[in-house]
């Protein structure tokens, strides 16, 4: 008798089968819509912690950003008609506050490219623009001010 009727997948079949089924599922606007816009709100909340840890230059960056990121808060809510939500400021470092405005931008553009609407279609592309131009200027502030790291100190 042989019991290997549920065999273990490679990581390449399991793969292949993850997006199957990624690939069935339906777009839920509604959910997506909600995950960028508590990032954001994340982010936005965040600024105000690290903005104090650095010199001036990245310190005038970083007001920037909030006052641009909640800019873009602003319009979410206009545009899908929903309120603000709780201000939970979190304790992170320049770096994770750059990869999570990385992470905004990925998931706005997965939104676009589920997107059917042109009007939504033709936000997140400017918005995406947006959250790109806020780190790019992010990273020049730190290239100028030549931010130096080390893992242990």
């Amino acid at each position: 008798m042989s019991y290997n009727d549920f065999q273990i997948l490679s990581n390449e079949e399991y793969a292949i089968l993850n997006n199957q089924f990624l690939a069935q599922q339906n777009f839920d606007r509604n959910a997506t819509i909600f995950q960028i816009k508590s990032t954001l709100n994340s982010c936005k909340n965040s600024c105000l912690s690290i903005a104090n840890k650095y010199n001036t230059r990245i310190k005038s960056e970083i007001e920037q950003t909030h006052k641009k990121l909640n800019k873009i808060l602003e319009n979410f809510n206009s545009l899908f008609g929903t309120a603000s939500q709780s201000t939970e400021i979190k304790n992170i470092n320049i770096f994770s506050f750059i990869d999570k405005l990385i992470s905004i931008t990925q998931q706005i553009y997965l939104w676009q490219k589920n997107e059917q609407k042109k009007y939504y279609n033709s936000f997140a592309e400017k918005t995406i623009f947006e959250l790109l131009e806020i780190i790019a200027n992010l990273i020049k502030q730190l290239d100028k001010s030549n931010i130096i790291t080390f893992k242990y100190m």
